[in-house]
């Protein structure tokens, strides 16, 4: 089960911990080590001496791709896969696309609750 997501993601650390990119993007840590292995061409956490992983932010822009395109538009794996293969670029497009019209409907429905 994914931990509660914090609000106190510093993007101007250059290394994160597996369990705050799982707190940041809403996820189990477990999921992350799946997709680090189903992806390994597009994810590269560096290891600690003690193997502990520690992503860039990079790692974190490819893991929440991954996380849009699996969790939100319910595609496989190597659907997935295929997608950020041929064009990472309109899947950022289409993820703030999606984010832009959450915040909208968000707004609307704040305006609705006022009425």
């Amino acid at each position: 089960m994914a931990k509660e997501k914090t609000n106190e993601f510093n993007p101007n650390k250059l290394y994160y911990s597996i369990s705050e990119v799982a707190s940041y993007l809403d996820i189990a840590e477990s999921n992350i080590r799946f997709w680090e292995k189903e992806f390994e061409a597009f994810i590269k956490p560096q290891r600690t001496a003690k193997g502990n992983r520690q992503f860039t932010m990079k790692d974190i822009e490819v893991l929440k791709q991954i996380k849009y395109l699996v969790k939100d538009c319910g595609m496989t794996l190597d659907g997935a896969s295929k997608r950020l293969s041929k064009n990472r670029t309109d899947v950022e497009t289409n993820m703030e696309i999606v984010s832009r019209l959450e915040g909208i409907k968000e707004m609307l429905v704040g305006i609705k609750n006022e009425m």
